[in-house]
């Protein structure tokens, strides 16, 4: 697994790798990054995505959308974008051993209950009062 400390520009369009970023406070970067996590402290124009979280330090600035797991704005950092939150990749598969199966009787079947659905209850209009004609 690579992982990359950024100092300075980089051009290019995209920079991806599976490992770990560090973008480094001097660093000016106009491009998309996917990686497994990212710690900003320079300025990046373009989406930032992460396998597991996304810190933007307090000299960090970006310009993009992010989409990670985690987002850990620091005092002084900022971004402007929209953050869609995913789910961390090892917290996707469910252990099925670890559920416990429900307790059934022999005697008695138990029957899957229907969607149940929230309602609001009906304002009922209030009857007019004759006025003296």
């Amino acid at each position: 697994m690579e992982s990359l400390r950024i100092v300075g520009s980089r051009p290019g369009k995209r920079l991806a790798t599976a490992g770990d970023i560090r973008v480094e406070s001097s660093s000016r970067l106009q491009l998309a990054i996917v990686c497994n996590r990212i710690v900003i402290r320079g300025r990046i124009k373009g989406s930032v995505s992460a396998g597991e979280y996304v810190e933007i330090g307090g000299t960090g600035h970006v310009i993009g959308d992010i989409t990670a797991p985690k987002l850990v704005v620091r005092d002084g950092g900022a971004m402007q974008g929209r953050f869609i939150r995913t789910a961390h990749e090892e917290s996707k598969a469910v252990d099925t051993a670890a559920v416990p199966e429900p307790a059934s009787s022999p005697d008695r079947s138990v029957e899957p209950h229907g969607d149940t659905k929230t309602t609001r209850p009906r304002v009922q209009p209030r009857p007019l009062r004759p006025t003296g004609l």
